[in-house]
């Protein structure tokens, strides 16, 4: 049997109202993840292995991390 496949039931992005979704990039996740725990939906994580990075740079600019604590401050009501 495969596992269930990462993403979101129609019936779930209705509950959390995805189109008023204001996020995007990386605090998109955050924004729906807290969405979602509100709603009372049941919230899973399904572990992904990485391997360690040997060459390149980071995607994650100085600016991405301040929208990450800006939607993190905003959701904390």
């Amino acid at each position: 049997m495969h596992p269930p496949s990462c993403g979101w039931r129609r019936t779930a992005l209705e509950k959390v109202g995805f189109a008023s979704v204001a996020s995007a990039g990386y605090s998109f996740q955050l924004e729906m993840n807290h969405r979602a725990w509100k709603a009372g939906l049941c919230i899973r994580e399904l572990p992904i292995a990485f391997t360690d990075r040997v060459a390149g740079y980071s995607k994650i600019t100085a600016g991405i991390a301040k929208e990450s604590l800006r939607i993190a401050w905003r959701l904390r009501r």
